[in-house]
Parts: structure tokens; C-alpha cells; sequence
């Protein structure tokens, strides 16, 4: 029974040591200005906590769109600074970033 044992963890190490890392960036500011086309293209200028600037692109095809943009009104409306968080984990705040995959109001 202990060999049994001794297998199914050593698998488990195994394939815990192989899984991808869950790597992500994120930056954080207040809005400042917010664009909206008739094509659904959303483009966020930010200013970033600990200075200088940044942009968010949210493309039309991204289906959180909608949410993110209620999102980012009710931040700007309240002055509420956001945490953007981003797909890559190279993204630079002062960069235009449009890998976003979250976003939350602080």
C-alpha cells in the first residue's frame, strides 16, 4: 500500500510542478478620459497611482465590454481609483495595454 502512495504523490508533484503559471500584471489609477466609437471600440486614458500616465484598449470583440465600461463610469463618476489587471505578466502600466482581463474599483 505505502508504494502505492508514494506514486500517486510523487504524480501529483509531478504534474503541480509542470502546470503553467497563472502570471498577470496589473496597474493602478484613477480614469481620466474615456472614448466609445460606434463600433464598440472602448480606449481609457489613466492616471496611475504612482505617476504618469497610462491607456486601456478594449476592443469590440472582447465580450466583457459592457461590463467593463459600467465599470469604469461608475469609477470615473465616483473618483475611484481602478486596479486593471492584464493577461501578460510583462505589461507596463505606461504602455497602451489591451490584454485586460479584469478590472475592480479600490
Amino acid at each position: 500500500m505505502k508504494p502505492l502512495w508514494t506514486a500517486g504523490a510523487a504524480l501529483a508533484l509531478s504534474l503541480a510542478w509542470t502546470a503553467p503559471a497563472l502570471a498577470y500584471s496589473e496597474c493602478s489609477g484613477t480614469v481620466g478620459r474615456l472614448y466609445v466609437d460606434n463600433a464598440g471600440y472602448i480606449w481609457v486614458n489613466v492616471a496611475l497611482a504612482g505617476g504618469g500616465e497610462g491607456s486601456v484598449e478594449i476592443v469590440a470583440t472582447n465580450p466583457n465590454k459592457l461590463t467593463y465600461y459600467s465599470a469604469l463610469l461608475t469609477a470615473k463618476a465616483s473618483a475611484k481609483q481602478v486596479t486593471f489587471r492584464f493577461t501578460k505578466d510583462t505589461s507596463t502600466c505606461t504602455a497602451v495595454n489591451s490584454d485586460l482581463m479584469a478590472l475592480w474599483l479600490d
